[in-house]
């Protein structure tokens, strides 16, 4: 009998206990998921980009009165972009990069690198991939040994963070 009353005390107790933890742990693994199908409003990628380009802009956000430059082919240091002919590499403290290309074999992505002439480490971005505010971002890709590895994607002018590291150099297209 006293079996019998430990049991059905546990089959009570017990899904108490599973059921924040469970909750706890679809919560912490679908954030994404959750992002995409919350009621809230989506973030828009930033605007005045171009078909087929890759876009910076100088603040987070994007816009187009904060666009610096977009180019729809691979640039070995960011210089003379359209439709400005700004030089658009190491933008910061903050700033956005959008990827609006077009759908190719091998060449909707970009790769972003750290130094100029696609060298050092790199961020991929897929095609319609943005990134609102590249502080937040850092450059992984190419290994721990890759100069600028982990360094942020938006360029340090002033202290405590600056001047520099960081920075996108260079950008080509490829896959991610």
């Amino acid at each position: 009998m006293r079996l019998r009353w430990l049991l059905v005390i546990l089959s009570a107790v017990v899904p108490l206990l599973i059921g924040p933890i469970s909750a706890q742990a679809a919560t912490a693994s679908s954030t994404a998921h959750t992002a995409a199908t919350s009621p809230a409003p989506q973030v828009a990628a930033p605007t005045g980009c171009p078909k087929g380009d890759v876009c910076f802009y100088y603040q987070g956000n994007g816009g187009t009165s904060t666009l610096c430059g977009y180019t729809d082919t691979n640039s070995t240091n960011l210089h003379g972009l359209a439709p400005f002919g700004a030089t658009c590499s190491n933008i910061g403290p903050s700033g956005s990069i959008y990827n609006n290309g077009n759908t190719c074999s091998g060449c909707s992505g970009t790769k972003l690198y750290y130094d100029n002439a696609y060298a050092g480490a790199w961020y991929c971005l897929p095609m319609g991939g943005y990134l609102l505010h590249i502080e937040q971002n850092h450059f992984y890709g190419g290994g721990s040994g890759a100069d600028g590895h982990g360094q942020t994607l938006a360029y340090h002018p002033k202290p405590p963070n600056g001047p520099g590291p960081g920075g996108v150099a260079s950008v080509h297209w490829t896959t991610c």
